[in-house]
């Protein structure tokens, strides 16, 4: 067998190398020519077994187990020498007998334990002294932070205008309760504009309210703290204008990196004075990796044409620098060994460069493996490459395992391989072989990551296999050149200006190209979430299709996974558009008010969209609207506006602009402020209804539901001794939504003021579940109100660590003091309830059991 190193070189990752020249091109490259993909002929096929794949998938699979599936803390002692045990066993009978007697199921279950036990360690590391296991977040006042500079700062927008800064520190020191100790791990902290810009290595110190990272809780949605565990990340705060940020003087960072970090900075500053297109943000995104200069529209137009991947540095454009170096070393007549070696060195560099994010570093290994074949002169078997690139990247960080990225990277190319390997060789020469190839792999990589799209981003675009065709090789000559002109920038030489025109000129046709594609009819659609099983059989009828002509089995087993797919399609849709009971959810969107009721028959009713004062997040595009895919609402029946504050009608402004809308409700109030008129504005373009009403109107029913319209009644309030503002709140439309024997109360935002007059107009106002007025405000609420009332459940809508407190520990209490179970976004996340009219079941995101109570 040998030595264990010349086995690994053997049997895990290369075979001897075939006689084709371009060997970069079996994977990296294949992206922007795939033309090149086995173009010398089909290369022989050799029987090869590949444990490296079957070691990752188990690594993998025992990730995903211990980040989806709650595992008791006292069993991870012993999983260690279990782990030991398998190891040693599985490597002894593997390495003495070989693979045919079945043994390589041991280092299978090996790297299964060990996944779900480095998932655990990173996720609860044991250290008393890691930032995961100190409290001080817990603290009301702001900690005193020490640490260092570990990334490039990344500038963000803070709505309305604003900027900022986002740092990562490492080497943290922190002070509480006047104790100073050292803690591992990072912190990323969001800082007002600084005077003088930060940079890699400085060590600052600075007071900021540290917390754990939270995101928000709703089933299906981005959940933030495993994507800042991928990047180390354990806490995260915030520091005000007050808050002074002491730069120490001290620089502890890497002499290698922080000459790169400096080289990147002066690179984008040059190409900022030599290119002058309103596009530059593109030529950074897609060279430097530098996205905050990147608008809105811009970004809409790449996503709507499917071409967004082009704008993060990932395989595409490594592979692209990484077949330019070595196709430029070798044109000057290096040798091929040498030319990989330099390739090697120049992409780490480049990765670096271009500001190591976890895509780049993803598509800088599996190149360098690449590489390394070719400097070993042994060709890379594709599939155990790619595995073991999926291993390195697993095994330095396992949460890369749920990052849409990894996800994402990994089947695109994996998708590519195997759709590629049998029909390219089989095309036909010229100009024909070149296009048909492009569109082969794009169409390889559409189908490849189609059900991970709908999962993650809940989109697809219809136009992006024939829109990739041209504008994937445009952005490799623009990366090219844009590479060129950022190093040739460095120096004094003449005529730089005419390389910056030729740039302005192909950044306005990649531009235009992405919006033509963009505009086409159809060109990107909303796809509701597929489930874990859906996505399972797609993938499984996808593996089979690529046996279909070599085994009847497959054909058999490709119409099973299909069947069974359409089956539980089919099923979904049935639940959806057939069912005979009442969900009603509370969406957690921070510090305001969204609600989602789906009705039987399939209709749905959206009470308020959440939205923030500064502007500086879309919750209706991030939030709610990928919880209606994830639900499966296709279409709103009527969005409910109790009143035209942000962070009630924020949402709504997306949502209308965007997503299938039929009607909408507000209060009759006379004057409507610039964001309500912007409302009224875009529904007036969609043709949507618009309704508005006072109390003791009678709206149709809709459906099973009968609706109530309890408040505003004239006279409005357009003073208050509490402000203006106060008086718009006490205006809010209130709801009693009634469904058999189940009634729900949507208070708005309503004061004191508004309750007494609800309850003068109407004494009767039982039901079992309220929203509760004002998140929770001291200012709503009332003892009597709540009598009045007399609800079972009282959900607080407010945001997690919300700077008014809300919900008020007095507010509270009162309804404590009436029986009331409280229930809140803040801290539990999204509450659900589902209904029959009888009974009612109630549970949270951030629980997973429910308790059941009778209507009434």
């Amino acid at each position: 067998m040998g030595t264990p190193l010349r086995w690994l070189n053997q049997r895990m990752v290369y075979r001897p190398l075939a006689t084709h020249p371009w060997a970069i091109t079996q994977l990296s490259y294949c992206h922007c020519f795939p033309g090149l993909l086995h173009s010398g002929g089909p290369i022989e096929e050799v029987k090869m077994r590949r444990p490296t794949a079957q070691i990752a998938i188990a690594l993998a699979l025992g990730i995903a187990l211990a980040s989806r599936v709650s595992v008791s803390s006292t069993l991870y002692p012993y999983l260690f020498p279990a782990l030991i045990v398998v190891l040693l066993l599985g490597l002894t009978c593997w390495f003495r007998f070989g693979e045919r007697t079945g043994f390589w199921l041991l280092p299978c279950l090996a790297f299964f334990l060990l996944g779900i036990i480095s998932c655990h360690l990173h996720a609860h590391p044991p250290s008393p002294y890691h930032l995961a296991n100190i409290s001080t977040w817990s603290s009301p006042r702001p900690t005193l932070v020490e640490g260092r500079v570990c990334l490039p700062p990344e500038r963000i927008s803070q709505g309305q205008g604003e900027e900022g800064i986002r740092v990562v520190l490492d080497r943290v020191v922190l002070e509480a309760a006047s104790k100073v100790f050292p803690a591992r791990g990072r912190i990323r902290l969001h800082l007002p504009p600084q005077p003088e810009e930060l940079r890699y290595g400085e060590r600052i110190r600075l007071r900021a309210q540290l917390r754990p990272p939270r995101g928000y809780l709703n089933p299906g949605g981005f959940h933030l703290p495993d994507h800042l565990l991928s990047q180390g990340i354990y806490l995260e705060g915030r520091a005000t204008d007050e808050e002074e940020i002491i730069r120490l003087g001290r620089w502890e960072g890497r002499t290698p990196l922080a000459l790169i970090y400096d080289l990147r900075a002066r690179m984008l500053q040059r190409l900022g004075t030599l290119v002058t297109s309103p596009h530059l943000g593109v030529l950074e995104a897609i060279t430097l990796g530098e996205r905050s200069s990147l608008d809105r529209k811009t970004r809409e137009d790449f996503v709507a044409s499917g071409t967004y991947h082009i704008l993060a540095i990932s395989g595409l454009h490594v592979g692209m620098v990484a077949g330019f170096l070595f196709f430029f070393l070798r044109l000057v007549r290096i040798p091929r060994r040498l030319c990989a070696s330099l390739s090697i060195a120049m992409i780490i560099f480049y990765a670096f460069l271009a500001g190591g994010s976890s895509s780049v570093v993803r598509a800088s290994i599996m190149t360098v493996l690449f590489l390394g074949g070719i400097v070993l002169e042994r060709e890379a078997d594709l599939y155990n490459t790619l595995a073991l690139a999926a291993l390195l990247i697993l095994l330095s960080n396992p949460f890369h395992l749920l990052e849409p990225g990894f996800q994402l990277t990994f089947a695109a190319t994996l998708g590519i391989i195997m759709i590629t390997k049998d029909l390219n060789p089989r095309l036909s020469r010229g100009w024909w072989k070149w296009l048909a190839g492009s569109l082969l792999v794009s169409l390889a990589a559409t189908l490849a990551t189609f059900p991970l799209l709908a999962r993650h981003f809940h989109r697809a675009s219809l136009v992006g296999v024939l829109a990739n065709l041209p504008v994937v090789p445009l952005t490799g000559l623009l990366t090219g050149l844009g590479l060129l002109l950022a190093l040739l920038s460095l120096f004094p030489l003449p005529g730089l200006h005419l390389i910056g025109g030729a740039i302005d000129f192909l950044l306005v046709l990649l531009t235009s190209l992405a919006h033509f594609f963009s505009t086409l009819p159809g060109s990107s659609l909303w796809i509701y979430e597929p489930s874990i099983p859906m996505i399972v059989l797609y993938y499984g009828a996808l593996l089979l299709i690529g046996q279909w002509r070599r085994h009847r089995w497959a054909q058999i087993g490709c119409g099973i996974c299909l069947f069974l797919l359409a089956l539980l399609v089919g099923y979904r849709l049935h639940q959806v558009h057939h069912g005979t009971q009442l969900r009603v959810t509370f969406l957690d969107v921070g510090q305001g008010d969204c609600a989602l009721l789906e009705l039987p028959g399939g209709r749905a009713i959206l009470v308020d969209g959440g939205g923030n004062r500064r502007g500086e997040f879309d919750v209706g595009e991030q939030v709610v609207k990928p919880y209606l895919l994830h639900r499966w609402v296709g279409k709103l029946d009527l969005i409910v506006l109790s009143h035209p504050h942000p962070d009630h009608l924020g949402g709504i402004i997306s949502l209308v602009r965007g997503f299938p809308v039929k009607e909408l409700w507000e209060a009759r109030i006379p004057q409507a402020p610039p964001l309500q008129q912007e409302l009224h504005r875009l529904l007036q373009e969609k043709g949507i209804v618009l309704h508005r009403w006072l109390a003791g109107e009678v709206p149709d029913p809709i459906g099973p539901l009968r609706i109530e319209i309890l408040h505003p009644s004239p006279p409005l309030f357009y003073r208050c001794h509490r402000g203006s503002f106060a008086a718009e709140n006490n205006n809010s439309l209130v709801l009693r939504i009634h469904f058999g024997q189940m009634r729900f109360l949507f208070c708005g935002d309503i004061e004191e003021e508004a309750e007494r007059r609800i309850m003068a107009r109407r004494p009767e106002l039982t039901c079992q579940v309220l929203k509760v007025p004002h998140h929770g405000g001291k200012t709503s609420s009332s003892l009597s109100f709540i009598r009045a009332v007399s609800p079972r459940y009282a959900v607080f809508s407010a945001g997690a660590h919300n700077p008014f407190g809300h919900p008020s520990a007095e507010v509270m209490y009162r309804y404590q003091q009436m029986g009331v179970r409280l229930l809140s976004t803040a801290r539990q996340g999204a509450v659900m309830m589902l209904t029959d009219g009888e009974r009612l079941r109630v549970w949270a995101a951030g629980e997973e059991s429910g308790w059941m109570a009778k209507g009434g």
